[in-house]
């Protein structure tokens, strides 16, 4: 319309635009329209509604610098720490520093999107901070600011933070809440899709570390029989292997009445075959499998696989787990290797390992401990459980006093 001259229609459909511009949040829409009638008022000989859309249009380039602003910290953030928490020492401080920048921007930027970005890199933050209740106060902050930008908030928005708010009740071990939590987040991600299996994910890793175990099993089967797990990749069918290896193992040890014939024995040879070795991964389900190993070679009285796993199990708390990022996985291995050490004898392997069982107790996981799979079963819990086994095969002749 411009081009052919119809300048008042053209002024009038810009200014209609602008409108739903603004009101959607699309800034940098906004930017162009704003922009073109700047050009335009300059046609009128007023000077007023020139300067009236120049400063319109310096508050929204300022607007969109800081939204550009907040996605990049976003996603510097998740590069780092997706490239591994344990080889960025100053990521604490790091991701503090963006933060705080936010926080500045925020004092007179209202914008939509940028919240989103704010609010996203806030969360993300004092979960690395390991402040998992304030993570949970900004998660809820978000969702009230949703609720009053309704017009413009939409259901995978919410659901993004929910999610992240399961998984600090995760983090914090918060059944009851965690469980409210995951129904609330349910209904927002359809069936089958990526975001839903994540969740089923959280709500498992749930069960499991408030011992739930028979409620860990409920969802295992929920997400494995659902029509669209064939499609998944191949790396998450390989992790939800795993997740019923331990299960199982869970309502062996627990269970009170006789299990299933299908529990009662692992076909371990088969496992050792047919699992994965996760080669690339360095950080996460490498380690909860040579745990699993671990475990069921125990249940399995195969001492002499234990002594033989132990090397790989030294590489890998050497190489890869730093106790400065990695605390509760590193004292789990060391626990593990006094056990090999002293020839599985109950009584010594729980005096010497006594000291680093309270400092486990005592220590807080990493962000990514749990997320990357290194504690599908608390590790607390873990070791009172092989402590228990290793007491009822030395009762039984299986282990000799030393």
């Amino acid at each position: 319309l411009s081009a052919f001259g119809a300048r008042n229609s053209t002024i009038k459909l810009t200014e209609s635009a602008l409108k739903q511009a603004n009101k959607y949040n699309f800034t940098l829409n906004a930017v162009q329209f704003t922009l073109f009638l700047r050009n335009y008022s300059r046609f009128s000989g007023s000077e007023r509604q020139y300067n009236k859309h120049d400063n319109e249009l310096q508050v929204l380039l300022k607007n969109y610098e800081r939204e550009l602003r907040a996605q990049e910290l976003l996603e510097r953030l998740t590069i780092r720490f997706t490239r591994s928490a344990a080889e960025q020492p100053d990521l604490f401080e790091v991701s503090t520093q963006y933060l705080d920048e936010l926080e500045g921007y925020k004092v007179d930027c209202d914008s939509f999107i940028f919240n989103q970005y704010y609010f996203r890199v806030k969360t993300f933050v004092l979960q690395i901070l390991q402040k998992y209740q304030e993570a949970v106060v900004a998660s809820t902050e978000a969702t009230k600011y949703f609720d009053n930008n309704k017009h413009i908030a939409f259901k995978a928005l919410y659901g993004e933070f929910y999610i992240q708010e399961l998984s600090c009740f995760l983090h914090l071990r918060d059944y009851a809440k965690g469980k409210e939590t995951a129904e609330k987040c349910m209904p927002l991600m359809p069936e089958g899709t990526g975001n839903w299996y994540l969740v089923m994910e959280l709500r498992f890793l749930l069960e499991m570390h408030t011992f739930h175990f028979p409620e860990a099993e409920t969802v295992y089967n929920e997400a494995i029989n659902h029509p669209r797990y064939q499609f998944l990749p191949e790396e998450t069918k390989e992790k939800w292997q795993i997740f019923e290896l331990y299960v199982n193992f869970a309502l062996r040890q627990t269970s009170s009445t006789a299990v299933s014939k299908e529990r009662q024995k692992v076909d371990l040879q088969k496992y050792l075959k047919t699992v994965p070795t996760f080669k690339k991964d360095k950080r996460g389900y490498n380690i909860a499998i040579l745990i699993l190993q671990v475990v069921l070679l125990l249940e399995q009285n195969d001492f002499g696989a234990i002594i033989g796993r132990m090397d790989a199990l030294r590489t890998y708390r050497n190489r890869y787990l730093q106790v400065s990022t990695n605390r509760r996985s590193a004292l789990f291995f060391k626990m593990l290797q006094i056990m090999e050490a002293n020839s599985f004898d109950p009584k010594i392997t729980f005096q010497k390992g006594k000291k680093y069982f309270e400092r486990l107790n005592i220590s807080t996981a990493d962000v990514s401990e749990v997320q990357d799979g290194l504690q599908i079963l608390p590790f607390d819990w873990l070791w009172e459980t092989i402590i228990s086994m290793l007491e009822e095969k030395q009762q039984a002749g299986v282990i000799q006093k030393m």
